[in-house]
């Protein structure tokens, strides 16, 4: 797919095919502004931006650190009808689901349609080792973004921009090197729990300068 450099965004990418998803530049970037907002958002974007990571993906153009990829795949679930039950562009079965409209092929009432794990928004390190922290060289890091709204099974939103600031915490760590090895950990230092509550850049700084409630786990046993 090509890649286009941000001009608004420096260190940032994105790749996408414009006929197929038409919109997907004008999204992250409506959710980058967003997360400019808040003091610690602006603070990540211009820290991944300067960073030099030593591993650069082969197609990452220079002086970009991060790009951003639509999801795997589109997949989406329906609570109780198992994994990949329709396309997130089946847009009857969608609306059903979402708006409780009855439906002559599907049940209705077992829930809302969640992504499948590949369609949810995720961080890929260029090159893993580089990434984790012990080797301390950094890599470019590629994040596949969907921004779509969920709905916890605690009840809890996750907001689209607060969501992409997660994950580019997580690119933060990757590109500097200091990936934790504990995958627990690294959520829990991403988050902002369990030991971590002061780190400079962590979900819940934004969730608190945004307005949103603070996450209080990660894990469904935390």
């Amino acid at each position: 797919m090509p890649i286009f450099k941000s001009s608004e965004f420096p260190g940032f990418a994105f790749s996408y095919d414009p006929l197929k998803q038409p919109f997907f530049k004008a999204l992250v970037k409506e959710n980058l502004r967003l997360l400019a907002q808040l003091p610690t958002g602006k603070g990540l974007l211009k820290a991944i931006k300067e960073a030099k990571p030593v591993y650069r993906a082969p197609n990452c153009p220079k002086g970009v650190n991060v790009i951003f990829q639509p999801p795997l795949t589109r997949d989406w679930s329906a609570p109780g009808y198992g994994a990949k039950t329709g396309k997130v562009n089946d847009q009857a079965r969608y609306d059903a689901w979402q708006q409780g409209m009855s439906n002559p092929n599907y049940q209705v009432g077992k829930g809302r349609l969640i992504p499948g794990i590949s369609a949810k928004t995720q961080v890929q390190e260029d090159d893993k080792k580089a990434a984790t922290a012990g080797h301390g060289q950094g890599s470019t890091c590629t994040l596949f973004y969907s921004n779509t709204e969920i709905l916890s099974d605690s009840g809890q939103w996750f907001i689209p921009h607060i969501t992409m600031g997660h994950e580019l915490i997580h690119c933060l760590h990757g590109v500097f090197g200091v990936m934790n090895p504990d995958n627990r950990l690294e959520e829990y230092s991403t988050v902002g729990i369990k030991g971590y509550e002061k780190s400079i850049f962590c979900e819940n700084k934004l969730r608190s300068e945004a307005g949103y409630p603070r996450r209080d786990k990660y894990f469904a046993d935390d």
